[in-house]
């Protein structure tokens, strides 16, 4: 199963599909093979991170596009509002 975080990522970078290379656990990892997997399906990601704060499922409490690292952090009354 892949982690729906990553699902979410790669959602926000704007990737439709997404190739998953598996095993199942008592199969030894053939190296070779999974090196050559991602030789042929990794591509670079276009980084805009619009797209990915607008996938985010939650309220923005702090909006990297807007504000500098280390400002105040967030708005407290929008942290009370979501709902966990």
């Amino acid at each position: 199963t892949v982690d729906a975080r990553m699902l979410d990522f790669y959602g926000g970078v704007g990737y439709k599909k997404l190739f998953v290379y598996g095993r199942e656990r008592h199969i030894e990892t053939d190296w070779d093979e999974l090196i050559a997997a991602i030789d042929t399906h990794w591509r670079p990601i276009d980084w805009d991170p619009q797209p990915f704060l607008e996938t985010f499922p939650l309220p923005l409490a702090f909006n990297p596009l807007q504000q500098k690292f280390g400002q105040k952090f967030g708005d407290r009354a929008l942290l009370e509002r979501i709902k966990l």
